[in-house]
């Protein structure tokens, strides 16, 4: 049901007439607004299952090839094998062999022990999805981390001599989509079968009940895992919208209660969905290119930006891409958008690449551009004749979805590199492909996760990591550039350790093209930032 209103309405205006247009129209406008809010919180809610679903497939899948292998001694090849597990494995923070009383004897970190206790949570029912020989064999309860007040999703995989678990970060498998005034007034949240929760966002449940003791409740579960998501919020949430048309309906409810019918109808059949919105907005070009310089700290020099898409409203106000990116996506719609971006980037650099070939553009896509060459005909046909040569553009594909066809892929990426453009694989280490990329589709630069970054200079362990790229793309002669720096100490850490390129707020947040161009030309002004503090290269950059 989306906005199949018409009957409904044309029945309402007969009770509204006979029973009075003052009370009617509140009625009718309520009941409009709370069922249509009921329907997109189903949507969100499956949704937000599906993405959860596609995660644990991810972990549950990496404790399955480690179980085949026998992996249940703490030798120094099986503590390497563990950390390749977790490197190629989305949102998979760590893996561990644990024995029959339940305490964990090492992880990917190296040995430990540590007291996780016999209690293996709830069971997955052993659905389609999974082999006959893991039905009943996997939990998932929540347990401590090496972090203090920090908890994780416990994944238990049994074998003979006691269990594999695998610690996966919530956030990593709670897809939040409350946004807007939904954010302030509901409650999201994604729990195990029993109640215990995994992650929540917005309002807390408790305060939705006391706002609204008929609030709306959709609750999504999980056919193949012991999850279920549940969206709460008070019926005001769904009607604020409508407040508006409620407002002027109520002025001439007696006299113009035909005229409010005609118009509610209207409405409800043309209110746009959230991919509509994007669709109008594609349409009336509100979709812009910010551009985050990228930092060559041996030559001290600007050498090139990535384009970051921004939703800009009519009244100015940016919406996030956590908000939109994501829809898009799963709507099919981050084709056209890629597509928009790269005729800003067009538009808004063509000048500075006329007046230096010293500089680059990197441009995310996603993993349904390398299903055929469409792609390869729109960088051939945009950037042709462009002043942006496609020796000076980099093509990013992001390592958190997987490749549906790595052949094809491959021929893609080749076709790319053949106009003379780099690929990049973005967010090395937090998804699917990790080394098979890097090896199978020739990429040309590696960026280090933020998430990754983000662990230098605190007391997490994740910095090993950053250390291993670091290497990898030493021993594979291939650029490295580490993004989401923000602090002195992350910069001089990586500085430290041979890191060439930097991205991140440290330097600069992602700016219009305007800005950009005063950006590069005041930094490049500056000496080199090699060997030097960062406050003389923060001093620099805003001379």
């Amino acid at each position: 049901m989306r906005y199949r209103l018409k009957f409904t309405l044309v029945v309402a205006f007969s009770v509204l007439v006979t029973l009075g247009p003052l009370v009617m129209i509140d009625v009718v406008v309520r009941w409009v607004a709370v069922e249509q809010g009921r329907s997109d919180f189903k949507s969100m809610a499956h949704t937000m299952v599906s993405h959860a679903e596609n995660m644990l497939d991810s972990a549950v899948g990496s404790l399955e090839i480690l179980s085949r292998e026998g992996m249940d001694a703490c030798s120094p090849v099986n503590i390497r094998r563990l950390g390749e597990v977790v490197f190629t494995r989305a949102g998979v923070k760590e893996v561990g062999i644990a024995d029959a009383q339940g305490r964990m004897l090492c992880s990917n970190y190296g040995a430990s022990f540590v007291e996780l206790g016999t209690d293996l949570g709830v069971a997955a029912p052993g659905a389609d999805s999974l082999a006959p020989a893991l039905m009943g064999a996997v939990n998932l309860s929540m347990v401590p981390t090496r972090l203090a007040s920090r908890t994780a999703l416990g994944i238990r995989r049994k074998t003979d001599t006691g269990s594999l678990i695998a610690f996966v970060e919530p956030k990593a498998i709670f897809l939040d989509l409350l946004h807007g005034h939904m954010q302030d007034n509901s409650h999201a949240r994604l729990e195990l079968a029993g109640g215990a929760a995994i992650m929540a966002s917005g309002e807390s449940a408790e305060w939705v009940r006391e706002a609204d003791p008929d609030f709306v409740e959709i609750t999504a579960a999980s056919s193949r895992y012991p999850i279920s998501v549940v969206l709460s919020g008070p019926r005001f949430a769904f009607t604020q919208p409508y407040a508006e048309i409620q407002g002027y309906a109520k002025v001439g409810s007696g006299m113009l209660s035909l005229a409010f019918l005609i118009l509610m109808g209207f409405y409800a059949r043309n209110r746009p969905s959230l991919e509509g919105e994007i669709d109008e907005a594609m349409r009336n070009g509100e979709f812009v290119a910010h551009y985050q310089p990228i930092i060559d700290v041996a030559r001290g020099r600007v050498c090139g930006c990535e384009a970051l898409i921004r939703w800009r409203k009519p009244d100015g106000k940016l919406v996030s891409p956590d908000l939109f990116v994501p829809i898009a996506e799963a709507g099919g719609q981050i084709m056209p958008m890629t597509k928009k971006l790269m005729e800003r980037v067009v538009a808004d650099l063509a000048p500075m690449f006329r007046q230096t070939s010293d500089f680059y553009v990197s441009i995310n896509l996603v993993a349904e551009h390398f299903e055929d060459d469409k792609i390869v005909r729109d960088v051939r046909r945009l950037f042709g004749g462009s002043g942006i040569g496609t020796s000076s553009l980099v093509f990013e594909i992001t390592e958190r979805r997987p490749l549906r066809d790595i052949a094809a892929a491959r021929k893609t990426v080749g076709a790319l590199q053949g106009l003379g453009a780099r690929v990049a694989l973005d967010d090395a280490g937090t998804g699917h492909g990790g080394l098979a990329y890097i090896q199978g589709l020739g990429m040309d630069i590696i960026k280090i996760d933020r998430m990754f970054v983000e662990a230098i200079g605190t007391a997490a362990v994740s910095a090993p990591i950053v250390d291993a790229l670091l290497e990898l793309g030493d021993q594979l002669d291939m650029s490295i550039i580490a993004e989401g720096v923000e602090t002195e100490a992350q910069f001089a850490y990586l500085r430290e350790r041979g890191a060439r390129y930097i991205q991140g707020y440290l330097f600069s947040p992602p700016l219009p093209p305007q800005a950009l161009a005063r950006f590069v030309a005041s930094f490049n002004r500056a000496k080199s930032v090699a060997g030097k503090g960062v406050d003389e290269i923060v001093i620099e950059r805003t001379a």
